[in-house]
């Protein structure tokens, strides 16, 4: 957790501050995973990137003053571990399915998914729909996504993106309100992944890889870990439905690393798009969140996450 010390030392909250650069870590690691995927197939390449993030992760614990203590909240654990997977698998198989750029239209949704399920009282709906509405056309002006035609698979996918969406609005909720080792739930949350993705891989032939392809897949296992710690902190103190906001500066940030790691040529368009972007999260942060909102007291959790923590613990 982060020591109200040490929040108090800076004029912006540590959290949010924290979750947006788990954002743009997240843009990092999404074009170095789409670097090794020339060499490599999808499963070996996100079990190396998950088991590297792992080591990253235990690493930053051994680094810590102090103990781990993960028994005490291992059922929270277990099921956030749960809400993460599911999500994530929702939206791997999503980009299967569907062009990619159409998914992260989509996944841009997340702060609507998050208020949905918020109690409805704490939110003031004028400036999420208008900051939403502005961030989705940023995002589809970046990516330029296409509809010409929409098939059952592409339907299919973007069903998937949107229980995805209702899965990691259920994360962010619930690892907000409830009080865990937010370094014991990175543990949890990486490795249940390497597990789904090492049972992947023993249906799949092991490729060779280069030096190359072994730096690629620890940078992005190392910035996936990173990001990983940092969300996970940053969501303890920070508004729910702000840190759903703040998770979509991994869009331009992807942009902005496709730029300066692969060379894509950057339009006027997407220039505007980016711009788009951040006044909207800027403007959400600035005036959606209340004063209360960002106290690192876990607060009274929302009627359906009780129902959905009762039925998962029964």
């Amino acid at each position: 957790m982060i020591s109200s010390r040490a929040s108090s030392c800076f004029p912006i909250p540590l959290g949010p501050v924290m979750v947006g650069c788990g954002g743009i870590l997240f843009g990092l690691q999404n074009i170095l995973t789409k670097i090794s995927y020339e060499d490599l197939n999808p499963p070996q390449a996100q079990l190396l990137i998950r088991s590297s993030a792992l080591l990253f992760v235990l690493f930053s614990i051994l680094c810590g003053k102090s103990p781990l203590h993960p028994n005490r909240d291992l059922r929270q654990i277990l099921f956030l571990s749960f809400l993460m997977a599911c999500g994530s698998t929702c939206m791997d198989f999503a980009i299967y399915f569907a062009p990619a750029e159409n998914c992260a239209i989509l996944m841009s949704m997340l702060p609507f998914f998050t208020a949905i399920i918020s109690p409805w009282n704490s939110i003031r709906w004028r400036i999420l729909f208008s900051s939403l509405m502005v961030c989705i056309i940023g995002i589809a002006l970046i990516l330029k996504p296409e509809y010409r035609s929409l098939k059952t698979e592409q339907c299919l996918a973007y069903l998937l993106v949107s229980v995805g969406n209702v899965f990691c609005a259920i994360y962010i909720l619930h690892q907000r309100k409830v009080s865990v080792d937010s370094r014991a739930l990175c543990v949890g949350t990486v490795s249940s992944r390497c597990v789904l993705y090492g049972l992947v891989q023993l249906f799949q032939p092991w490729r060779d890889m280069t030096k190359f392809d072994l730096m690629t897949v620890l940078s992005c296992g190392a910035a996936l870990g990173l990001a990983t710690v940092l969300s996970n902190e940053g969501y303890t103190c920070s508004c729910a439905i702000a840190a759903a906001f703040l998770l979509n500066l991994q869009c331009p940030s992807t942009f902005i690393f496709e730029v300066l790691l692969i060379g894509k040529a950057m339009d006027l368009y997407s220039l505007i798009g980016l711009l788009l972007v951040l006044i909207a999260i800027s403007f959400y942060i600035t005036y959606g969140t209340k004063p209360n909102d960002t106290n690192e007291v876990p607060g009274e959790m929302s009627p359906l996450i009780q129902t959905i923590q009762t039925r998962a613990y029964a």
